[in-house]
């Protein structure tokens, strides 16, 4: 039964593929590039699909983020690959820095901290994968038209990890079913690596689905999914059973995702909440500065009387108090480590090569971003992060005026990037799909390409005849919102070259 299945699977798959792109604008061959770049950080390792369970442990001498050579060729393959084009599409870097500069800090001073770090080699081949994503993130830009070549990544994302994710589990559980090391309890995988990877990979295709939905049917985007409610329902109905986790394989209770569920709800909340006030968001900074500070007061007072707010959710979410045992078997233990060089930190990616005394557990993060960006990077680097987030902010909130489906998104995104760091750790990481999406939706800001647009980029439909010229109607029907983001970027890009 399992490989009828597989070649129904492949079929299924195909087919989503096959109406997505006839549904697209016409996008270049570089635009594989990120294609694959993305769906590789969303899946497992390589050399975990060739030979299962050879990923490497937190007291490996490389450590997990040092990899495989398989996938560390492939990754530098991938990233010289984005260059090519980059320079091919004659990349004005000085301004693309100005555009993107506290990001580009913050990248600057983790190159820095190598200096600083027990080993600087296996720091900079880190640095080097984690700046990956923003090569990834400018070939994006360079598209004719970069924000539906995003819209597109992650669907076409969705479309083959959530069903083959599926197929992992119920027909082949030796791949797609994990055990936990001590407690023996099942956990969904899917075709990512762990269960909490599968979390945030179905964090994203729920909220994407809801998202293209809305859009679609505001008349904003295309795609197949959104465009007919029976398949939105499948998907739907592919998500919930991933997510719910395992009910069989000897499962005493649910093992799933909590914080990949929580901070979930909350963004489609967010999105909701910006699509209901929609005319009133002249102030929405204000508002946000607003909210930061009544949440500041009221953790602050819960924590003079002695609450945690996290154990509040974790009790309502199912967990324990002590959030699974982070509190006091990695937080407690972490902490004094990493106030030992508050200023600087330990240098980036050096912290977890050689086991960590004193800590019980096998892991290789500290299952909490902030946490383990001071423990690498110190107060310094945490306070880079505050202009890198402002300047993410400034840009999703000026892209309301274009697009405002769009700019909602990268907001509700935001507000579940940074939750999610409260119990996991996201940041800075290369792999991660949220760190990937983050610095994705930091540069794709179509006003912002510096270069010039290749003659493959931009089908005749989609570029006018001349200067002022009206445009063409697509083949395809895309809206005329959709194609203004590579219409007038592709015009001036032209010309440029």
């Amino acid at each position: 039964m399992k490989y009828p299945a597989l070649v129904a699977c492949l079929i299924f798959v195909g087919w989503l593929l096959k109406k997505d792109q006839e549904a697209s604008p016409r996008f270049s061959k570089a635009f594989w590039v990120p294609m694959v770049w993305f769906l590789y950080c969303t899946t497992r390792p390589l050399v975990e699909w060739f030979q299962p369970g050879s990923i490497f442990t937190a007291t490996d001498a490389g450590g997990v983020e040092s990899g495989s050579m398989l996938d560390r060729n492939f990754n530098i393959l991938l990233s010289i690959a984005g260059l090519i084009i980059l320079q091919k599409r004659r990349i004005n870097w000085a301004q693309t820095i100005k555009n993107n500069g506290w990001l580009f800090v913050l990248f600057v001073y983790m190159l820095v901290s190598i200096l600083w770090s027990d080993f600087p080699f296996i720091s900079f081949k880190r640095w080097f994968r984690t700046a990956g994503p923003v090569i990834m993130a400018l070939v994006i830009l360079s598209e004719a038209s970069p924000c539906e070549a995003m819209h597109a990544i992650l669907r076409r994302t969705v479309y083959i990890v959530i069903p083959f994710s599926v197929l992992l589990v119920k027909y082949f559980p030796q791949l797609g079913v994990q055990f936990g090391r001590w407690s023996g309890e099942p956990m969904y995988a899917g075709a990512t690596i762990n269960k909490n990877t599968l979390g945030e990979v179905c964090a994203i295709a729920l909220f994407l689905t809801v998202w293209t939905f809305i859009a679609k049917r505001d008349g904003k985007i295309v795609g197949p999914i959104g465009s007919q409610r029976g398949l939105t329902a499948v998907f739907l109905f592919l998500i919930f059973y991933l997510m719910k986790g395992p009910s069989g394989y000897g499962a005493v209770g649910a093992n799933y995702s909590a914080t990949s569920i929580a901070v979930l709800f909350i963004a489609l909340g967010v999105f909701l909440t910006l699509l209901r006030f929609k005319a009133h968001l002249a102030h929405l900074g204000r508002w946000l500065a607003f909210g930061l500070v009544g949440c500041g007061v009221v953790v602050l007072a819960m924590k003079m009387v002695d609450i945690s707010p996290m154990s509040i959710v974790a009790q309502v979410l199912g967990r324990d108090p002590t959030l699974t045992g982070r509190k006091d078997l990695i937080w407690d233990v972490l902490l004094p480590m990493a106030l030992q060089h508050p200023a600087v930190g330990q240098g980036y990616g050096s912290f977890w090569i050689r086991p960590v005394p004193g800590l019980i557990l096998d892991i290789n993060e500290a299952h909490n971003g902030y946490l383990d960006v001071f423990i690498e990077l110190g107060g310094v680097g945490l306070i880079l992060l505050i202009p890198v987030l402002v300047a993410y902010f400034r840009k999703a909130r000026n892209e309301m005026e274009r697009d405002f489906n769009w700019a909602a998104f990268r907001i509700s995104f935001l507000v579940m990037f940074l939750l999610h760091n409260c119990t996991e750790t996201t940041w800075l990481r290369s792999r991660e799909i949220l760190w990937n999406l983050f610095v994705f939706f930091f540069v794709v800001f179509p006003k912002e390409w510096t270069g010039c647009h290749l003659e493959e980029n931009v089908s005749a439909d989609e570029v006018p005849a001349q200067v002022g010229a009206a445009p063409a109607v697509s083949p395809v029907g895309v809206t005329d919102s959709v194609l203004d983001h590579g219409m007038v970027d592709a015009e001036q890009g032209l010309h440029k070259c």
